[in-house]
């Protein structure tokens, strides 16, 4: 079984880390992301909505907001 991200849209390009669990973006603006999960048989997958603003701060790595609904 393989699991990866992929970015499916976005305002710039998106670097994703060798184990898959952090992403940086070269620009702020809106993304949808991809995950994705695969064996020989099957194929599944679920994306996300990021907005990515420009820095607030030298010491912040991320910053999550949710909305649901």
């Amino acid at each position: 079984m393989s699991a990866r991200w992929e970015k499916a849209s976005g305002a710039g390009g998106v670097a994703f880390s060798p184990d898959w669990r952090f992403a940086s973006f070269s620009s702020s603006g809106h993304y949808q992301l991809r995950y994705i999960v695969a064996n020989e048989s099957f194929r599944v997958d679920a994306q996300v909505a990021i907005q990515v603003a420009a820095r607030v701060s030298r010491g912040l790595l991320a910053l999550y907001t949710f909305q649901e609904g």
